[in-house]
């Protein structure tokens, strides 16, 4: 067994033969041996102690890419620094806890990419993060500067099996952090015992979506692949949301053997496959081990989840439910292998602390007061459970208690902060997970949970914060709030459950909590199911608000007349009854969607989707169900145009007749030598005419550390410099480009109006703003063979990455002028296509070359200035 993950490392760098994928698409990706991955994260290292991180010092992560993120993390584990990785996030509550995080540790550093960058807020509630971020930019390393040259004299670190590896924190957001430092004792100890526990090898091949700042996605399905010496493919999360299907084409593609997905991923699958037009041919059956953990597990969507699979060949046998925390490095308990899985169907009201739980069989007459819970196994081989009382005595199999575990894979505690290490170890040296369960024959059943974790589709909330919020939301007059979670059967994940103290009359508190669900959207990022106003928040004698006891009181129906009453005052209030409920059979079939989607029955038909918790995806499922309702009537696009409803209907009714209404797509005038015409005859034939050049890795790097200086994306100097020299050819001072940069399908229209543009410095600050969906006039690529747009001696621009696999045919109707770039290691390759029939080569070719020239320009000033850039 090794000492530390140093060791391990350098030992599998000997092997030029298994390695690490990083898939980023269908046909996207990039492959490194673990011999490759060794050696450019030496050069990383060298880079970050170039920039004075030592041994010892403390690195927050703030990075989305999973290529830069295992190199990152391999060169602070080299160096002997100590990695923090931290979820991405930007919403208020995330901003909060980054400051929070860091003022855990000792003067850290930020490794963050331009995409990941928090930047200074100047407005009124966010002044503190305003002053943190702008206090921390000497200590930010930006990703896009990193340098992965190999380093054979790098000095690696050779660090104790005692040392802290890293740092977990939540995956959640909390009002007090805690951070949970993993030794490389902890580490190694759960990752052997894990190996053990499968006989995985050098035979495996692991696949996963799951972030890289989980335990499951970076210890199980990163380091525990490299323990065993097998193959590993790792797809990112945002490509997952996207597109679910892809995780198991990829894991029949690849012949995955382990790949892994907690409820709510199952479940996004599952309703995107129902919906699936498409005849698959996968093969799953060289799958041996497919995980479920990291949120309580639901023995119906499993069942119906290997059903479905079994068409494809996926043994059911390889469904291996498990338990693990932070805490435990990862693993505690995994259930038994080459057997189908098991629940027990448990009396609702016998789960209680203390009492025997009372076991019937599945056709029980009463199955509306029965829960089914799912067998998690027995411990692994070095992690050792006990369930016990309040007064931490072991009871006996069958009983309810707390959960409790010890072993060489257990924390030693929370960094830089005594007192909760103190709280969660007993006085024998056991720790308390905070989970309530019960033994049997050996293993563990997982009843809930006492630190009341809200688990929504794999991300964690604590009620602290969904209550501080609403506390602190000016105009309630809340003065207390309890907050939980209740598990959606239909929706396989919690929703949240939010208790107001009001005293007030019904009438007065339906349109308080209607700005609150608002509100909690906005800040925290969660769709509130329901805000129930109460005359008494339940609490301990020592003032503790129960919410188990809250939760436990909706789950009997103590509030059904209290929400159907609250319907009828919202119906009042907002004259629903007459003016916003469904008027047609269209209204009435959209109305459904929506709920089906949002997961929220109160809605009107004049509310806007965007401002009720809708999102990108979210909207894309719900163009899928409307299409199938009415195909070809409505574009996606027509979505942003038609956000509500009512109006929706309306174009619908119209036999999508105005399906061009909600877009404008502005063409630019270029000067008449730009076209044909008789006296610029050509002999070229298509429509697609195609340059190209490319810029070296040396000429990337310093394009990069022009874009972190400025607190830019990279891809914002190519589209300013890209918009700059049509503003130079066009009588126009006012350009347009159409710009797709994410891979998304959506497309956003950059305006630059020159007349208000004096440096170069504001044009990049504009081209780097982010735009959300629904703030601005956005369409998508799939919609655009159906605009019609006028266009006289003038073109229409687009930019995006090459890696799209656009048809240029298809946007060359549209768009005559398309640049496409795309990066690797050698640099940045950049493809001009243009309308052959409409416009002429020679210009074009100057253009680009004029291109070419502006970005060396670019960069050659800033490199001999050594400061920003000015006017223009």
């Amino acid at each position: 067994m090794y000492k530390s993950l140093v060791e391990m490392l350098i030992a599998r760098s000997k092997d030029a033969h298994k390695g690490i994928t990083f898939i980023n698409g269908d046909n996207e990706h990039n492959y490194y041996s673990y011999k490759e991955m060794y050696t450019r994260a030496t050069g990383a290292l060298r880079f970050l102690r170039s920039k004075g991180i030592q041994s010892g010092d403390e690195v927050i992560f703030q990075i989305e890419n999973n290529e830069t993120f295992i190199l990152a993390f391999w060169a602070c584990i080299l160096g002997g620094m100590i990695p923090v990785p931290v979820n991405v996030g930007n919403n208020d509550e995330h901003k909060h806890k980054l400051i929070k995080i860091w003022n855990v540790l000792h003067r850290p550093f930020l490794i963050t990419d331009s995409k990941s960058l928090l930047k200074p807020d100047l407005t009124a509630h966010q002044t503190d993060f305003y002053r943190f971020a702008s206090s921390i930019a000497n200590r930010t390393i930006h990703t896009e500067t990193l340098e992965y040259s190999g380093a054979e004299d790098v000095v690696l670190c050779s660090p104790e099996s005692h040392d802290i590896a890293f740092i977990q924190f939540s995956s959640g957001t909390t009002g007090d952090p805690k951070g949970v430092t993993l030794t490389h004792d902890n580490l190694l100890t759960n990752l052997y015992d894990l190996k053990k526990s499968r006989n995985y090898s050098a035979n495996d091949s692991f696949l996963s979506w799951m972030p890289l700042t989980h335990d499951m996605g970076m210890i199980v399905f990163h380091l525990l692949p490299l323990t065993c010496g097998g193959r590993q493919s790792l797809l990112p999360t945002w490509v997952f949301i996207r597109r679910p299907t892809l995780w198991i084409k990829k894991a029949s593609d690849l012949k995955s053997t382990v790949i892994a997905s907690p409820n709510f991923g199952m479940k996004y699958f599952l309703t995107f496959f129902y919906r699936s037009q498409c005849s698959y041919e996968w093969d799953l059956s060289n799958v041996r081990v497919l995980l479920d953990a990291a949120e309580p597990i639901d023995a119906k969507l499993c069942n119906e989840f290997l059903e479905v699979m079994d068409k494809f060949s996926l043994p059911r046998t390889s469904l291996l439910p498990g338990y693990g925390l932070a805490e435990a490095t990862a693993a505690v308990t995994l259930y038994k292998p080459g057997h189908e899985f098991t629940s027990y169907n448990i009396v609702r009201s016998s789960i209680n602390t203390g009492s025997r739980v009372q076991i019937v069989e599945e056709n029980h007459k009463d199955k509306e007061y029965i829960v089914s819970l799912v067998d998690l196994g027995n411990p692994i081989e070095n992690c050792f459970v006990r369930v016990c009382d309040e007064e931490d005595r072991v009871l006996d199999e069958c009983v309810v208690g707390h959960v409790q575990i010890k072993g060489n894979n257990v924390t030693n505690g929370y960094y830089n902060n005594e007192e909760a290490t103190r709280k969660v170890f007993t006085k024998d040296g056991w720790l308390r997970t905070g989970d309530l369960g019960f033994m049997k024959d050996g293993s563990l059943i997982v009843t809930g949970r006492e630190k009341d974790i809200i688990f929504i589709n794999g991300q964690n909330f604590y009620p602290q914060d969904i209550e501080r919020v609403a506390e602190e939301f000016t105009g309630t007059r809340i003065g207390v709030t309890a907050a939980c979670g209740v598990y959606n059967e239909q929706l396989a994940t919690e929703e949240v459950i939010l208790f107001v103290n009001y005293k007030d009359k019904p009438e007065t508190f339906v349109p308080l909590a209607i700005e609150l669900r608002k509100q909690l959207n906005l800040k925290v990022g969660i769709h509130v199911r329901h805000i129930i106003p109460v005359k008494k928040i339940l609490k301990t004698t020592s003032g503790k608000v129960q919410r188990y006891k809250m939760k436990s009181l909706f789950l009997e129906g103590q509030f059904t007349g209290l929400l159907a009453e609250m319907e009828k005052v919202t119906n009042t209030i907002t004259s629903r009854i007459d003016a916003d409920q469904p008027k047609d059979t269209v209204e009435a079939t959209l109305l459904s969607i929506w709920a089906n989607v949002l997961g929220n029955d109160r809605l009107g038909v004049k509310d806007n989707f965007f401002e009720i918790g809708g999102t990108s995806t979210l909207l894309a499922q719900m163009f899928e169900q409307v299409d199938r309702e009415y195909p070809g009537k409505i574009t996606l696009t027509d979505l942003f145009g038609y956000p509500s409803i009512s109006k929706l209907a309306g174009l619908i009714l119209q036999d999508g007749s105005d399906i061009n209404a909600s877009v404008h797509i502005r063409a630019l005038e270029l000067p008449e030598e730009f076209f044909k015409n008789g006296s610029h005859a050509e002999e070229e034939d298509g429509l697609s005419r195609t340059l190209s050049f490319s810029v070296d890795h040396e000429f990337t790097s310093q394009l990069k550390h022009i874009a972190a200086a400025e607190h830019l994306k990279h891809e914002s100097i190519l589209l300013s410099m890209f918009v700059y020299l049509l503003y130079e050819l066009s009588p126009s001072a006012r350009i347009e480009v159409q710009t797709m940069m994410d891979g998304s399908g959506w497309v956003v229209p950059f305006t630059a109006d020159f007349a208000q543009i004096d440096r170069l410095e504001d044009l990049f600050t504009l081209a780097n703003e982010t735009v959300k969906p629904g703030t601005r006039e956005i369409y998508h690529i799939q919609d655009v063979s159906r605009f019609f747009i006028h266009k006289k001696n003038s073109v229409v621009p687009f930019i995006c990455k090459e890696h799209l696999n656009l048809s240029a045919g298809n946007l060359l109707d549209v768009y005559d002028l398309v640049l496409k770039f795309n990066e690797d290691h050698n640099g940045i390759h950049f493809v001009c296509e243009f309308n052959s029939n409409e416009v002429r080569s020679e210009p074009m070719l100057n253009f680009i070359q004029r291109y070419a020239q502006a970005l060396y320009g670019v960069v050659n000033r800033f490199a001999k200035d050594h400061k920003p850039l000015g006017v223009m």
